[in-house]
């Protein structure tokens, strides 16, 4: 998955390939990586310090390091809507995935009751048919 994150760098690791550092965007914290030296994604990363918001655009990975960004463009927030506007995303995120979770829930309550009505009224029929095969017998047809 890649995508536009908005969060806290801390900290900080410059290695030989790579500057490591936690990302933590208010939602929860993941490691993320920037690996090419000569990138010139590094040279914007030379002013960011632990404790600021950054902009980051990268991609979540998963393997013998564990789960991670792995960082492309980068940039030091310095348009704080930047992060408002990360945290009001976050909100409709959250909202959204909510009711998509009661319209399921409905959905499956909507045929749970339209499955027992159905069993219902079989139940209904297979009760009155019986009710009627007891009472009048081979008499009206039904036994």
């Amino acid at each position: 998955m890649k995508g536009r994150f908005v969060g806290v760098m801390q900290n900080r690791r410059d290695l030989d390939s790579e500057i490591i550092f936690d990302f933590d965007d208010g939602t929860g914290r993941v490691k993320a990586r920037i690996w090419t030296v000569e990138s010139e994604f590094l040279r914007s990363m030379d002013t960011a310090k632990d404790g600021e918001y950054i902009v980051l655009n990268g991609g979540i990975r998963g393997g013998t390091h564990g789960v991670h960004i792995r960082v492309y463009p980068v940039r030091i927030a310095t348009n704080y809507n930047d992060i408002t506007h990360h945290f009001l995303s976050c909100i409709y995120v959250h909202l959204d995935l909510r009711k998509q979770a009661r319209l399921r829930h409905a959905d499956r309550d909507r045929r749970e009751a339209a499955s027992l009505l159905q069993s219902t009224v079989f139940q209904c029929i297979v009760a009155a048919t019986l009710c009627l095969t007891l009472c009048f017998g081979s008499s009206i047809g039904l036994g």
